[in-house]
């Protein structure tokens, strides 16, 4: 399955993106390096099988769409997002990856009520801001 999204790298503790539940990107464990590394010259094999039981690291949500509208570039998921101020909420609809290289499709709410920083310090909202955009960082990706 090919899609188009945005990979959650990163949640932001106490955001109201770690509220929903969205989950990041993880990175891989000691032990799944050091298998990796110590099985180089067998590595078509065992990368399969390291990358299946989540030793390799796993793979963060994938944002496809803000209130069931497709999101394919930066631009277009801004734009739905940017909008977005404390008191709103929102549906993302996410595909999240599951062990053994399955995934599911889950609509997800997203209620804004504050926005954080990277240590989950709560961060004051001006009164005039535009809007504030979930505490998470993306990248896009071709999956």
């Amino acid at each position: 399955m090919e899609e188009h999204g945005f990979e959650v790298v990163s949640v932001y503790p106490n955001s109201p993106a770690a509220r929903a539940g969205l989950i990041g990107r993880t990175g891989s464990t000691p032990a799944g390096e050091l298998k990796a590394l110590l099985s180089f010259p067998i590595a078509p094999i065992t990368f399969p099988l390291l990358r299946k039981a989540g030793a390799l690291g796993t793979d963060g949500d994938l944002i496809v769409a803000v209130d069931d509208v497709r999101v394919r570039t930066e631009e277009e998921i801004r734009h739905e997002l940017g909008h977005l101020k404390p008191g709103d909420t929102t549906y993302i609809t996410v595909i999240r990856p599951l062990p053994g290289g399955y995934h599911r499709t889950m609509r997800i709410a997203l209620h804004i009520d504050h926005e954080t920083d990277a240590a989950g310090n709560i961060l004051p909202i001006p009164p005039t801001s535009p809007g504030a955009a979930p505490s998470v960082a993306t990248e896009s990706v071709v999956n």
